[in-house]
C-alpha cells in the first residue's frame, strides 16, 4: 500500500487518507485529510473570514443571474411531489396547534414591521381585492350590516379578544374566489383563522 508523511502531523499514512489534487492528476495533498479539516474549519471561523463569506455572498445573491436561476429552482421544486407532502404536512400541524398558528402570526407582524414596503403592497393588493370582489348590487342595509360586522369584530379586540373577520369562500382563493359581501363574512379567533387560510373551508 501506498503511503505519504503528512507535513502538518508528521505521520506516515495510508494515501487514501489524503485528499487528491485536482490540480495535479495522480497527487495527493500534503497534509492528510484530519489536519486539512481542522486547518480548514479554524479557518473559517475566524470573525474576519465570516465577514467575507458573508459579503461574498450578499454580493452574489444580488446578481440578475443569481436571482433568475433560484427562480427557476423555486418554480420547479414548488411543482414537486416532495413539496406537496411538506406543504400538508405543516398545514396538518397548524390545524391541529393553535398556538403554532400564533406564533405564525407574531412572526408575520414583525416581518411586517422590519419589511414595511412589502406588507404595503400586501394591504394595497388585498385592498384592490376587495373592490373588485365587491358588488355594486349590494343596498345600503348591506353595506351597512358589513361595517357592523368589522366594528363588532373591533369591539372584541378593544376588550383583548383576538378575533378576525374572515371571507367564508377567500377573495383570492387558488380554485374559487368569493365576494365581499355580509353573508360571506364571519368571526373567527385569529388562530382559527390562520389554520383556515386561504382554503373554502377549514378542512
Amino acid at each position: 500500500m501506498e503511503t505519504k508523511a503528512c507535513t502538518k502531523c508528521k505521520e506516515t499514512k495510508p494515501v487514501d487518507l489524503f485528499y487528491k489534487r485536482s490540480d495535479y492528476p495522480g497527487k495527493y495533498t500534503s497534509n492528510c485529510r484530519t489536519c486539512k479539516r481542522a486547518h480548514d474549519n479554524a479557518h473559517s471561523s475566524l470573525p474576519e473570514t465570516k465577514t467575507k463569506r458573508s459579503e461574498y455572498f450578499k454580493k452574489l445573491r444580488s446578481t440578475s443571474a443569481y436571482k433568475a436561476k433560484e427562480s427557476l429552482y423555486k418554480h420547479a421544486y414548488h411543482r414537486t411531489e416532495e413539496y406537496r407532502q411538506i406543504k400538508k404536512l405543516k398545514q396538518r400541524i397548524r390545524r391541529s396547534n393553535p398556538e403554532i398558528a400564533q406564533q405564525e402570526r407574531l412572526r408575520d407582524v414583525k416581518y411586517a414591521k422590519t419589511h414595511p414596503e412589502k406588507f404595503a403592497i400586501k394591504t394595497r393588493k388585498r385592498k384592490i381585492a376587495k373592490l373588485q370582489r365587491t358588488p355594486f348590487w349590494l343596498n345600503n342595509g348591506q353595506l351597512f350590516e358589513m361595517d357592523c360586522i368589522y366594528k363588532y369584530c373591533a369591539a372584541l379586540r378593544a376588550v383583548g379578544l383576538d378575533y378576525e373577520v374572515d371571507h367564508v369562500v377567500p377573495l383570492q382563493g387558488k380554485t374559487v374566489s368569493g365576494f365581499h359581501v355580509p353573508w360571506n363574512m364571519q368571526i373567527l379567533t385569529a388562530s382559527e383563522n390562520a389554520a383556515k387560510g386561504n382554503r373554502v373551508y377549514p378542512s
